[in-house]
């Protein structure tokens, strides 16, 4: 099971070799738990093994966040809906299963994950992008471009971007900017902007 907001770079098969046919987790280090309070689930490791893990907690066990890509046999699929009856409402989120399946069956935590971010805000979305265009701008083809300077950006589609100054933002299609200085920022499919 992977989340599809996520950036990550893991071996998959090397992710299900690991799990040796128990239920898996992959983690990543965030070098200080507190960069996981009430973002990320986190997971306690002794060994190979998952020992505890807290969805989005107040108070992080460790820097482990969960990546949203989870391997779960065959035999662990008839749990989902014994879960889903006892979740309480708004604990349906995957890592409030692992919570509960720990009591039940032991996860095995895969910790070889090069790198992830989680691109469900604007910061790492637009972090992502610049790292998928290796740093440079990548500026779609059908993009028209008119004494403009644009930095580590990427234009996604067709678009007009006339006398304006982009540095570390992510253009969607249909967009038009003119006269305009942005900064990490995000611009939303077929938005105009006027300075």
């Amino acid at each position: 099971v992977l989340a599809g907001d996520n950036w990550f770079s893991l071996d998959l098969r090397k992710f299900v070799e690991w799990a040796e046919g128990k239920p898996a987790v992959a983690l990543f280090p965030l070098g200080d738990p507190v960069k996981a309070k009430h973002r990320y689930g986190v997971a306690l490791v002794e060994g190979k093994y998952v020992r505890a893990f807290q969805e989005k907690p107040e108070n992080p066990v460790s820097d482990l966040a969960s990546t949203a890509c989870y391997f779960f046999p065959k035999d662990v699929l008839p749990f989902f809906g014994e879960f889903l009856k006892e979740a309480p409402k708004g604990q349906d989120a995957p890592g409030y299963f692992l919570q509960w399946l720990l009591g039940r069956r032991e996860i095995v935590a895969f910790t070889e994950v090069q790198e992830w971010l989680d691109i469900g805000d604007r910061e790492s979305y637009l972090a992502a992008n610049l790292r998928a265009s290796g740093g440079a701008s990548w500026i779609h083809p059908a993009a028209e471009i008119q004494d403009s300077v644009i930095e580590r950006s990427v234009l996604l589609g067709p678009c007009v971007v006339e006398r304006a100054f982009l540095s570390e933002c992510v253009v969607d299609e249909g967009v038009k900017l003119e006269n305009v200085r942005l900064e990490k920022a995000l611009v939303g499919k077929g938005t105009w902007i006027r300075g």
